[in-house]
Protein backbone atom coordinates (compact mmCIF):
# COMPACT_ATOMS: atom_id res chain seq x y z
CA UNK A 1 0.00 0.00 0.00
CA UNK A 2 1.35 3.42 -0.94
CA UNK A 3 1.86 5.98 1.78
CA UNK A 4 -0.87 8.22 0.37
CA UNK A 5 -3.27 5.29 0.35
CA UNK A 6 -2.41 4.47 3.97
CA UNK A 7 -2.95 8.08 5.03
CA UNK A 8 -6.27 8.21 3.20
CA UNK A 9 -7.32 4.93 4.80
CA UNK A 10 -6.41 6.23 8.25
CA UNK A 11 -8.30 9.48 7.68
CA UNK A 12 -11.38 7.64 6.50
CA UNK A 13 -11.45 5.71 9.77
CA UNK A 14 -11.63 8.92 11.83
CA UNK A 15 -15.11 9.81 13.04
CA UNK A 16 -14.56 12.44 15.75
CA UNK A 17 -15.41 15.87 14.26
CA UNK A 18 -12.96 17.59 16.60
CA UNK A 19 -10.09 15.39 15.43
CA UNK A 20 -11.11 15.84 11.80
CA UNK A 21 -11.16 19.61 12.26
CA UNK A 22 -7.68 19.53 13.82
CA UNK A 23 -6.42 17.38 10.98
CA UNK A 24 -7.92 19.74 8.43
CA UNK A 25 -6.15 22.69 10.07
CA UNK A 26 -2.86 20.82 10.07
CA UNK A 27 -3.16 19.79 6.41
CA UNK A 28 -4.08 23.36 5.46
CA UNK A 29 -0.98 24.71 7.18
CA UNK A 30 1.19 22.13 5.39
CA UNK A 31 -0.27 23.10 2.03
CA UNK A 32 0.28 26.79 2.73
CA UNK A 33 3.90 26.23 3.78
CA UNK A 34 4.52 24.11 0.69
CA UNK A 35 3.10 26.79 -1.61
CA UNK A 36 5.25 29.48 0.01
CA UNK A 37 8.34 27.31 -0.32
CA UNK A 38 7.74 26.74 -4.01
CA UNK A 39 7.22 30.41 -4.77
CA UNK A 40 10.42 31.31 -2.92
CA UNK A 41 12.35 28.66 -4.82
CA UNK A 42 11.22 30.04 -8.15
CA UNK A 43 12.18 33.56 -7.10
CA UNK A 44 15.67 32.44 -6.16
CA UNK A 45 16.14 30.27 -9.23
CA UNK A 46 15.72 33.26 -11.52
CA UNK A 47 19.26 34.25 -10.51
CA UNK A 48 20.74 30.87 -11.39
CA UNK A 49 23.91 31.31 -13.44
CA UNK A 50 24.06 35.09 -13.16
CA UNK A 51 27.50 35.07 -11.51
CA UNK A 52 30.50 32.96 -12.35
CA UNK A 53 32.42 30.67 -9.98
CA UNK A 54 35.13 33.24 -9.24
CA UNK A 55 32.57 35.88 -8.26
CA UNK A 56 30.73 33.35 -6.11
CA UNK A 57 33.98 32.42 -4.34
CA UNK A 58 34.72 36.11 -3.67
CA UNK A 59 31.26 36.63 -2.20
CA UNK A 60 31.63 33.52 -0.05
CA UNK A 61 35.01 34.72 1.21
CA UNK A 62 33.59 38.14 2.10
CA UNK A 63 30.71 36.55 3.98
CA UNK A 64 33.09 34.29 5.88
CA UNK A 65 35.38 37.19 6.81
CA UNK A 66 32.62 39.56 7.90
CA UNK A 67 30.07 37.29 9.52
CA UNK A 68 32.20 34.65 11.22
CA UNK A 69 33.78 37.11 13.62
CA UNK A 70 32.70 37.11 17.24
CA UNK A 71 32.41 40.63 18.57
CA UNK A 72 32.40 41.38 22.27
CA UNK A 73 32.63 38.93 25.11
CA UNK A 74 31.01 35.51 24.92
Amino acid sequence: MLLQQQILHDIQSLTDPVVLNQLYGYVSSLKKANEQQKSNTLAVLQFLGTINNQEAAEISTCIDLEFNKIEGEW
